[in-house]
């Protein structure tokens, strides 16, 4: 098994990378994974992949046990309307979100 290093959490069956993780001081972890591929690429296996990568953290650091986990899905393309209606992943970000936050700061200062 692959030692788990910087980003890297050590499971069953090896180590998965997380994309990003909040760590909150109100007991909360959001674990996002961020995908750079169309929206036809994208389909439900990336749903039991980062439950895995959820699942094999907290094994592997059970003080986060009580903390309250969100999901974050960032896609560069629209989530298809089979993930969205999952209803698994706390946040759906895409690449047009970000433009328009983007937009929204700079405009505001």
């Amino acid at each position: 098994m692959p030692p788990a290093g910087p980003g890297r959490v050590a499971g069953i069956e090896g180590a998965a990378q997380i994309d990003l993780m909040f760590i909150r001081k109100d007991s909360k972890l959001i674990v996002c994974e961020i995908k750079y591929n169309n929206e036809s690429t994208l389909n439900r296996q990336v749903i039991r992949e980062t439950q895995a990568m959820v699942d094999a953290f907290l094994a592997a650091n059970p003080r986060y046990a009580r903390y309250t986990v969100e999901t974050a899905l960032i896609s560069t393309e629209p989530v298809p309307e089979s993930i969205r209606l999952e209803a698994y992943f706390t946040y759906l970000v895409t690449g047009s979100d970000l433009l328009a936050a983007s937009r929204m700061l700079a405009s505001s200062a």
